[in-house]
């Protein structure tokens, strides 16, 4: 670049004095009109340097495409060889990315609710230790008293048949107190949510039903205003939310129960609760307020009830936790299982490959003496490795695909969070890797 730029000063030098210009002011002229060196070389070695990058990937480039066709070759010449390499790896990679997704689903992706790592389980502790459904009155008091979440739900969920529609049908119902609406907002898709006068005694029976059972049962949005039968009781149809995110699961109909004043039973345990937690708060610190709490409002009633089945503290887990229940430690195992498969298939594969290596001793010696060099070699040798592991793993995800299908059809209601298991970004980048790793073992 240096004598590039002395090559142009002197050429405008020459310019000048052949125009009649003294030859050191033709050379104070030439630097001027040229202007800053300095940032001129650094500006043309940039643009240089970015050139030969160019270049130097393309040639990269080129020789990869010239290895993927000369494997492509190679494969063609053995087509059992690469069947079987297909297939194995078809198995492994399909296998790992067929857990990763089951497992990606329920365990790593999080709740399809607002903030959902603010949603927790609240549960009674009972006298040996484990976890209860809680009374209503400790409810209604930890409502009351309680200064660690936003709002607190109790609901029971179930099914029974529903009256009103075109024909009966069996659907889920939740019984769900006030601040439900508050743990898991939603907006209606038409009409209103339950409010705090549905939730006294003596309030009008409503409910609210999923855009879903509204459309396949209830004529749509028509469905507001009308009735429809509930256990022996009509409720009037107030709103429709959208189906999905539900909670609890699967649930098509949300009826408001009873938030009283009355003194019930501490020792009846009926409901199940869910909270949302004030920001910057964890599941212990809640504990370590409600469980002192729960103590103190016990001991105010045990001498009218006795110790039996009271609550000895409280129980607050993550509302993900409890939703996965213990399938988290089984799809590890079946994790590790899938890469152990992989792994074998590996090992096979890699010896025969070395056999195959042999056999082309000759081969790469003339390559080598042809005046390729022992890293033009590798990356040959690793090129088609990468073709067999991409072949490999496209296959795989055509097995994935159908082991899915085959889990959604047969699992049903009975796996958690099932529906969130699917062919996403996250398992293709997954199996990418995957696929790369095995090109590399």
């Amino acid at each position: 670049m240096d004598r590039e730029i002395r090559a142009h000063l002197e050429l405008s030098v020459e310019e000048l004095v052949s125009k009649g210009w003294e030859q050191a002011e033709a050379r104070r002229e030439a630097l001027r009109r040229f202007g800053n060196e300095r940032r001129i070389r650094r500006r043309c070695t940039a643009i240089e340097g970015a050139h030969m990058r160019k270049v130097r990937t393309m040639r990269m480039l080129d020789g990869v495409l010239q290895d993927v066709r000369f494997g492509i070759r190679s494969l063609k010449k053995s087509p059992g060889f690469a069947l079987v390499a297909i297939a194995t790896l078809a198995l492994g990679i399909g296998a790992n990315a067929t857990v990763f997704s089951v497992l990606n689903g329920v365990l790593l992706r999080p709740l399809p609710h607002q903030k959902p790592h603010e949603l927790v389980s609240v549960a009674e502790r009972s006298q040996r230790g484990g976890a209860n459904w809680v009374a209503w009155a400790n409810f209604r008091d930890w409502v009351a008293e309680s200064r660690s979440f936003r709002a607190l739900a109790a609901y029971n969920d179930y099914s029974t048949t529903v009256l009103g529609g075109a024909e009966p049908v069996y659907a889920p119902v939740a019984m769900v107190s006030r601040d439900f609406w508050i743990v898991f907002p939603a907006s209606p898709v038409a009409g209103r949510l339950t409010v705090p006068q549905d939730h006294v005694e003596g309030g009008a029976p409503v409910v609210v039903v999923s855009e879903r059972f509204a459309q396949q049962h209830l004529r749509g949005q028509e469905a507001l205003g009308n009735s429809v039968e509930i256990s022996g009781m009509l409720y009037e149809v107030v709103g429709i939310v959208p189906s999905d995110p539900n909670f609890p699961r699967g649930t098509e109909l949300w009826i408001p129960a009873e938030l009283t004043s009355k003194s019930l039973s501490r020792s009846s345990h009926n409901w199940k609760v869910v909270g949302r937690l004030n920001e910057g708060l964890t599941a212990a610190d809640a504990e370590r307020e409600l469980s002192p709490l729960t103590v103190r409002l016990v001991a105010s009633t045990l001498a009218e009830e006795g110790p039996d089945y009271l609550a000895t503290g409280t129980v607050i887990t993550p509302l993900r936790d409890l939703i996965v229940g213990d399938t988290k430690r089984p799809l590890f195992l079946l994790m590790g299982g899938a890469a152990f498969v992989l792994l074998v298939a590996c090992t096979n594969l890699a010896s025969t490959l070395l056999a195959r290596g042999t056999a082309r001793a000759r081969e790469l010696a003339v390559r080598s003496a042809l005046g390729a060099s022992r890293t033009r070699l590798v990356r040959q040798l690793l090129s088609e490795a990468a073709l067999l592991a991409v072949l490999g793993g496209s296959a795989g995800m055509g097995l994935t695909l159908i082991a899915l299908r085959g889990i959604h059809a047969s699992a049903g209601e009975s796996f958690p969070r099932l529906e969130s298991v699917s062919l996403d970004g996250t398992v293709f980048a997954f199996t990418l890797l995957v696929t790369l790793a095995t090109a590399l073992a």
